[in-house]
């Protein structure tokens, strides 16, 4: 952990010479997104890397292996939903629900591995960039599930 947050300081660079290249409210996104990255490590870190090293219980893993596809196919709906673009204009009101099923998704995949923890460092980022979207007062239970073949399923 001292090493991995020692290297922090690193990416800044990369946003600085990003910048030119984004609107205004995709900077604002991309400089949330990097200053949260401390307080994911801080969970990371807890305890030693607790909630990490869970992953090396030999069950866990297994299951967190099992669990791969299921994860990307949460992660995949919402990279398709935005399609990569995260700004103000694509992350209107009505797709705010996809935010909170694709934590409900990620999270029903970890709950099932006893890896609970590990939303956070969804979360984290998350709330961090939340307030600078249409998306800042938005609260709803999500609205799909994910079925055992990997397909999306709206309630």
């Amino acid at each position: 952990c001292p090493k991995v947050r020692s290297l922090i300081s690193c990416p800044d660079g990369i946003v600085v010479a990003v910048r030119p290249c984004l609107k205004e409210s995709a900077r604002n996104i991309v400089q949330a997104f990097y200053d949260s990255i401390p307080e994911v490590l801080n969970l990371a870190c807890k305890n030693d890397g607790e909630i990490i090293f869970k992953l090396t219980d030999q069950k866990r893993q297994e299951c967190f292996q099992l669990k791969a596809d299921q994860m990307s196919a949460c992660v995949n709906t919402l990279k398709n939903t935005l399609n990569g673009d995260w700004e103000d204009s694509q992350l209107t009101p009505e797709r705010c629900s996809i935010l909170t099923n694709t934590r409900q998704c990620l999270k029903d995949q970890l709950d099932a591995c006893d890896l609970s923890d590990i939303i956070g460092i969804y979360d984290i980022p998350i709330n961090a960039i939340l307030p600078l979207t249409p998306c800042a007062n938005y609260t709803q239970e999500p609205t799909f599930h994910l079925l055992d073949n990997n397909t999306i399923v709206e309630n």
